[in-house]
């Protein structure tokens, strides 16, 4: 078995973000490189062939180049190499090989796996085999997307009710939300819990670059005229990814059950079957905000993932 890694100089659409629709994932797509062009990165584009097949793509950003060489070069990427099922047994070694090419071509002296909502597949193993020296594994909670009744039938009977609830008193869904209804919001929620959401800039790139493309959607919950709920979503292929997510509080507490529902429904459509709630919490030390958001989560019953992300050196 021979591993070859290589930059893939001029991806088409037709090639690259077509790859694999079961590990499909909008971080490795060729518009997601816009998201790095615009924090001042420069989008890199690698696969990994065995014996000649195409086993493997990664999309990542580098930093600091120079004229001729990047030098003391960083690597950064929201999330892991895309890898066909039919590889998982090799995804270390192909791991490996993609780590051992950056450090050869760029002189790589920092590699950053980040996107606590994003990263997926990596295992412990796998980062250590590669050299990575800090590491941190964090879980989700994984739907599959099914009609009505079986995205229903997977809810704890709380969530449950409170979707039947949206249904019975006409909420209003909303697959396309402007900018600025969903800062609104947003700075709503977090004002509550004293923290930061998505800056306006991460979510004008959203809608400007991945919600036209159809692998982005900001989507809301309306009582009456009150937006109630709200979310961002990515996705690509059969997987989606809950990004960000903002509620107005204890009076529409059902609402933000009610949107997880509706967004699974809205997309169905586009032949999405996976529905990823992004990272969990589970440990003492994470807080008690964090660990109701992991509870609440854990409640729409999906399967309950373990991955993890790092850094090296």
């Amino acid at each position: 078995m021979r591993i070859d890694v290589a930059m893939a100089l001029t991806p088409s659409p037709e090639i690259w973000d077509r790859f694999d629709p079961a590990t499909a994932h909008p971080s490795n797509t060729i518009r997601y490189a816009d998201f790095h062009r615009r924090a001042g990165g420069f989008p890199v584009f690698l696969e990994a062939r065995i014996d000649g097949v195409r086993a493997s793509q990664w999309l990542l950003s580098r930093r600091r180049p120079s004229r001729f060489r990047l030098l003391s070069a960083a690597i950064e990427s929201p999330c892991g190499p895309q890898v066909p099922e039919r590889y998982l047994p090799l995804r270390d070694e192909i791991f490996r090989s993609f780590v051992e090419f950056l450090r050869r071509t760029f002189r790589v002296s920092c590699i950053s796996l980040h996107g606590y909502a994003l990263l997926r597949g990596l295992t412990p193993a796998s980062l250590e085999g590669a050299g990575f020296r800090r590491i941190e594994t964090f879980l989700t909670y994984v739907n599959r997307i099914g009609d009505d009744e079986a995205i229903l039938a997977a809810f704890h009977p709380g969530h449950r009710n409170d979707a039947r609830k949206g249904i019975r008193e006409g909420l209003r869904y909303e697959p396309d939300l402007s900018v600025e209804e969903y800062l609104a919001l947003s700075g709503e929620t977090y004002r509550r819990s004293g923290g930061t959401g998505p800056s306006n800039e991460q979510l004008r790139a959203i809608r400007e670059v991945l919600v036209p493309e159809r692998i982005a959607t900001i989507s809301g919950v309306f009582d009456g005229r009150q937006l109630a709920a709200a979310s961002v979503i990515l996705h690509h292929g059969w997987n989606a990814f809950y990004l960000h997510g903002a509620t107005a509080g204890e009076k529409h507490r059902g609402a933000s059950a009610y949107i997880h529902f509706e967004n699974m429904r809205f997309l169905r459509e586009r032949g999405v079957v996976r529905y990823d709630f992004g990272g969990a919490r589970e440990d003492v030390e994470a807080g008690e905000k964090a660990l109701r958001i992991s509870r609440f989560k854990a409640r729409f019953g999906g399967e309950r993932i373990e991955s993890c992300g790092g850094g090296w050196p």
